[in-house]
């Protein structure tokens, strides 16, 4: 069982630091520096290659792995068949007006 770890923001002009401190312990780690609107993420596409049953893949926030839930699904699509443990280091910002 291995810790993968995967980065990304959104621009070039954006910055890992906050996150590789975060996923400094991990075995493994890919990084991207796109947009998540762009589906062409090929360190994505390379973590998902590598990534084998009871792997666990970290990330500091789950959108990093897709800008949406539809987008998140899909790119684990290929992993639905393996045994895989996706953890989120960040817990999720509320949105709704409801949670205090």
């Amino acid at each position: 069982m291995a810790k993968i770890g995967y980065a990304r923001v959104s621009s070039k002009e954006q910055h890992l630091d906050r996150q590789l401190v975060a996923l400094k312990d991990v075995d493994k780690l890919f990084t991207n520096k796109l947009s998540g609107a762009n589906t062409n993420r090929p360190e994505l596409k390379k973590m998902l290659a590598y990534i084998r049953e009871g792997d666990i893949v970290m990330v500091t926030e789950l959108d990093c792995l897709g800008r949406n839930n539809q987008d998140l699904t899909n790119s684990l699509a290929s992993k639905y068949s393996i045994k895989l443990l996706v953890m989120a280091l960040m817990p999720p910002a509320c949105t709704s007006g409801g949670g205090k």
